[in-house]
């Protein structure tokens, strides 16, 4: 398969994971929240939360483990294979003994630490034991997912996710309709994680056949290579980890796991969002890292600032759908409650603040792809740990005098300064491109876009009165159709313009 079909194949397959992923949360969560209350569903997101700190232990083993892998095997080197598998799995292990020690600290600890509402403290802690436990016994089951990265078949990484999703799903409604509870909830989330990772391995077992595992390949040079590979990685998914979860860390120490869930209810449809742009953006990296290997550095900068306008135009179509119809959805999903604004703010309010962040991390996307492809990883750890600082510290200062709204404001002020005051000043200097060229490139798009769909969303309204999901339905679709038309028109030059009228238009000529 060439390269062009390869990463069709891997974009098709991870736009269809996302979907997937993004259509059963959304389905789910108004049952799940029914069926446990708010306090028992903000209770759940905060587990889901502590299920990916724990990550963090892995010390960034599982990237580095996919670069050295892939680096083996494109050698022939199934020695070098089997020892990066071997000591690697040597390590997670370690750090899965790790994460269950210290979870069980935090499972005594937990009904003082946090402000628990409608649970007992022998249930917190059976909790928040389960779940540690379940992170333990799949840490070194995780090495085996770096094979599908080294043969590019993240078709098959996709297939055993959604699979995973859909089976949890099936016995996650079963649980909740049969009221077993959250304890049952979160041990089938356990133990249906495992069963994956098991098929992950039987996987990795066919796609590196010849590479082994065994402690006689545990090797020291090979820790060595892999801690010098992830030192800078790990601070990067930290502060990855921290921004999507620093709402469950603040939120429920300040106010209560109530708010919580009404602030998760905005703050996961941005989430959806931002996986829908990262996963269009993430095949931008193998072609950065061809350009700099050959030391094209004019095709990276034509990469940067075509790539950046086309993603700000993209995300600009999903942020403003978000901003003009996010309201009706919530309502229509999980009820007037959410929006109202009586107990606490509209999580339509919170949605709203949270785009700000969402379009300055889709402006910058690309960039973040290019800084990877130029192995520039110590700056992406800076930026990463600065910007995870800064939204937990505006957090608390914020969410006491304003609540939910102040934890969402101060996210987005913090995202808003490290992608589009940091991050583009960086890599104009690097790439040698004046910075206003870049912005240039971006206001536009966004300004175009937003101003085509508030016009169509008055216009809309003044026929269309949301009354139910299918006049929501209409009222996205006329904002997209409205939104992509301006998008196209403003966002793409006519080169681009040309080869998108050849993709979608039949050849002349033809049956």
């Amino acid at each position: 398969m060439g390269l062009a079909s390869t990463i069709a194949r891997n974009v098709f397959s991870n736009a269809t994971g996302f979907l997937v992923n993004a259509v059963v949360g959304i389905l789910l969560t108004p049952f799940v929240e029914s069926r446990l209350g708010d306090a028992g569903y903000g209770l759940w997101i905060m587990l889901v939360s502590f299920t990916g700190y724990y990550g963090l232990l892995d010390i960034g083993i599982r990237s580095a483990v996919g670069q050295y892998v892939t680096r083996y095997w494109a050698k022939n080197d199934l020695d070098g294979v089997s020892r990066t598998l071997s000591t690697a799995t040597g390590l997670m292990s370690l750090g899965g003994l790790i994460v269950l020690v210290a979870g069980g600290t935090i499972a005594v600890f937990a009904p003082t630490i946090f402000n628990l509402q409608g649970v007992t403290p022998t249930t917190a802690r059976t909790l928040f034991a389960i779940v540690a436990g379940g992170v333990a016994l799949n840490f070194p089951l995780l090495v085996a997912q770096s094979a599908a990265y080294a043969r590019s078949r993240f078709d098959l990484v996709q297939a055993v996710n959604i699979t995973e999703r859909m089976v949890f799903v099936g016995v996650a409604v079963w649980i909740l309709l049969n009221d077993h509870g959250l304890v049952a909830l979160a041990i089938a989330n356990a133990s249906v994680q495992l069963a994956a990772n098991l098929v992950r391995v039987v996987i990795a077992r066919r796609l590196l056949p010849g590479a082994r595992l065994a402690v006689r390949f545990f090797d020291r040079g090979s820790v060595k290579e892999l801690y010098g590979y992830s030192v800078f990685s790990v601070l990067i998914n930290a502060g990855d980890t921290v921004l999507v979860h620093s709402s469950a860390l603040v939120i429920p120490i300040v106010l209560n796991e109530t708010a919580l869930a009404h602030y998760g209810m905005g703050s996961l449809l941005v989430y959806q969002m931002l996986g829908l742009v990262s996963a269009i953006a993430w095949t931008i990296t193998p072609l950065a890292t061809a350009s700099d290997a050959r030391g094209d550095r004019e095709a990276v900068r034509r990469l940067w600032l075509s790539g950046s306008r086309l993603m700000i135009a993209f995300g600009a179509v999903v942020g403003g759908g978000l901003v003009f119809a996010g309201e009706d959805f919530i309502r229509l999903w999980v009820g007037e409650d959410y929006v109202s604004g009586a107990d606490y703010p509209s999580s339509a309010a919170v949605l709203s603040l949270l785009v700000i962040g969402a379009l300055a991390r889709a402006a910058m996307t690309i960039g973040r792809q290019i800084c990877f492809g130029m192995r520039e990883v110590r700056f992406l750890a800076r930026l990463s740990f600065v910007e995870a600082g800064m939204t937990l510290l505006l957090g608390f200062a914020l969410c006491k005098p304003f609540g939910i709204l102040g934890v969402a404001a101060g996210s987005a002020t913090a995202t808003v300064v490290a992608q589009l005051v940091f991050m583009p000043r960086f890599l104009a200097r690097r790439l040698e491109v004046p910075l206003g060229r870049w912005a240039s490139g971006l206001v536009g798009p966004l300004a175009a876009v937003f101003a085509a769909m508030l016009l169509a969303d008055r216009v809309l309204r003044q026929w269309l009165p949301i009354t139910g999901w299918l006049e929501l339905g209409l009222l996205c679709a006329g904002l997209a159709a409205a939104g992509g038309a301006v998008g196209v028109a403003v966002g793409t030059t006519r080169e681009e313009k040309g080869r998108l009228a050849k993709r979608l238009l039949p050849r002349r000529g033809a049956a």
